[in-house]
C-alpha cells in the first residue's frame, strides 16, 4: 500500500509493510520507476510513447511532475472510484488553495469537449496531433464556469484553458482541488478516469507524466 510520497532533494518512498530505501545513484525518476514496477504497477513507455511532436509543448499545470504525489498513473483503487487510474493527479500547494489556479492546453489542438461529468466537476477534452496519431487530453476537475474554450475551438500550446475548482466543492464533484490529467490514445472521446483492467490501460492509454518528459515538455513557468 503506497502511503506516501515526497519529493524533495531526495526521494523517499514509504510501504506499510516495509520500508523501501532507494539504491544509490538512482535518479528521482528511476527511483518511481523501481517502486512502481515492484508495487505492480504497469509498465510504461518514457520516450514519449514513439509520438512526435512538431513545435513547443508544455505540462498543463505548474509544478506538474513535482506534485504527482498521491495518484499516480496505473494505481488500483476501490473506493468512490474503482480499478487503475488512466491518468495523473496534480496537487495543489497549501497557498494556492483560495487562488486561481490556471490549467493549459499541453499543445495545439481542437476542442472535443467541454462539460459537466460526475466524479469530475467540470472537464475540458482536446484533441491532439501528435504525428500521425491523434490522442484526447483529459483537463480534470475544472471551474466550469470560467473554462475559457468551447467544442470546435482551435487552442495554441500552453493556451489558458481554465482553472481549478474549489476545494471539495460542487466544481470538482466534491473532491479535492486538483487537477486530473489523462491522455486516451485510442481515438475515442473518453473521459474514464479509471479502467478495469491493465491490458485497457496500456492498450488505451499514455502515462502523461512519461509522455510529456520524454517530448520535453516545459514547466508552465516558463510559459511566456
Amino acid at each position: 500500500m503506497l502511503l506516501g510520497l515526497l519529493v524533495a532533494s531526495s526521494l523517499w518512498i514509504w510501504i506499510d509493510s516495509d520500508v523501501a530505501k532507494p539504491k544509490k545513484n538512482l535518479t528521482e525518476e528511476e527511483y518511481i520507476e523501481e517502486t512502481l514496477k515492484r508495487l505492480g504497477y504497469p509498465d510504461g513507455d518514457s520516450s514519449g510513447g514513439g509520438l512526435s511532436v512538431d513545435g513547443a509543448i508544455y505540462v498543463p499545470i505548474k509544478g506538474f511532475f513535482a506534485r504527482q504525489t498521491e495518484n499516480p498513473f496505473g494505481v488500483f483503487r476501490t473506493g468512490r472510484f474503482n480499478g487503475y487510474h488512466s491518468g495523473v493527479d496534480v496537487e495543489i500547494s497549501p497557498s494556492d488553495m483560495d487562488k486561481d489556479v490556471p490549467v493549459y492546453s499541453i499543445y495545439t489542438g481542437t476542442v472535443a469537449s467541454v462539460g459537466n461529468v460526475s466524479g469530475y466537476g467540470g472537464v475540458a477534452t482536446i484533441w491532439h496531433r501528435l504525428g500521425d496519431s491523434q490522442v484526447l487530453g483529459v483537463y480534470g476537475h475544472l471551474r466550469l464556469r470560467d473554462i475559457k474554450i468551447s467544442r470546435g475551438q482551435k487552442v495554441k500550446s500552453g493556451e489558458i484553458i481554465g482553472y481549478l475548482g474549489a476545494n471539495y466543492s460542487s466544481e470538482t464533484d466534491g473532491e479535492r482541488k486538483h487537477l486530473h490529467f489523462g491522455i486516451n490514445k485510442s481515438g475515442e472521446k473518453s473521459v474514464l478516469g479509471y479502467v478495469d483492467t491493465k491490458e485497457d490501460l496500456k492498450d488505451n492509454w499514455l502515462d502523461p507524466a512519461k509522455f510529456l518528459r520524454g517530448v520535453g515538455a516545459k514547466e508552465v513557468s516558463n510559459i511566456n
